[in-house]
């Protein structure tokens, strides 16, 4: 494949699917991305091969268009695995590692603040602050 019947593919893919100024954004964009890429001393078949497959592109512009239009989250396209990638996707051991990074957290200063109630009285307003600062610090250290 060539840089032209990309873009025509590309154009193919599109027509209809998005509104005009969608498509001519889109196309303009991959026009300059192949003049960049061959300015930084890359062939065309390189650039073709870090691209991937035009239908693929096409999708994640048509979905990105219909999405923003709802004024959802878009995705987007990982030009290495060659895939479309939903922003609301998030790997389940990243879900479950924060959840017990929380959990872990609130335990923690759950039995701190039994501790220092049961066994160190006077130092009680100290251990609440602290204990208060690290739930804070816990709390917002994720986001």
């Amino acid at each position: 494949m060539t840089k032209e019947e990309f873009l025509i593919q590309l154009r193919e893919y599109l027509e209809g699917q998005v509104s005009n100024e969608e498509l001519a954004d889109s196309l303009a964009f991959y026009r300059s991305y192949f003049m960049d890429e061959e300015n930084n001393g890359k062939t065309e078949e390189e650039i073709l091969k870090s691209l991937g497959n035009p239908r693929l592109i096409a999708h994640s512009i048509i979905d990105a268009q219909e999405e923003g239009e709802k004024g959802q989250p878009t995705g987007y396209y990982d030009v290495e695995d060659d895939t479309y990638q939903d922003e609301n996707d998030v790997p389940m051991n990243q879900k479950v590692g924060y959840l017990m990074n929380r959990i872990g957290g609130i335990l923690f200063m759950v039995i701190a603040l039994l501790v220092g109630i049961f066994a160190l009285r006077l130092l009680l307003p100290i251990i609440v602050v602290i204990i208060i600062f690290i739930f804070l610090s816990n709390l917002f250290r994720g986001q």
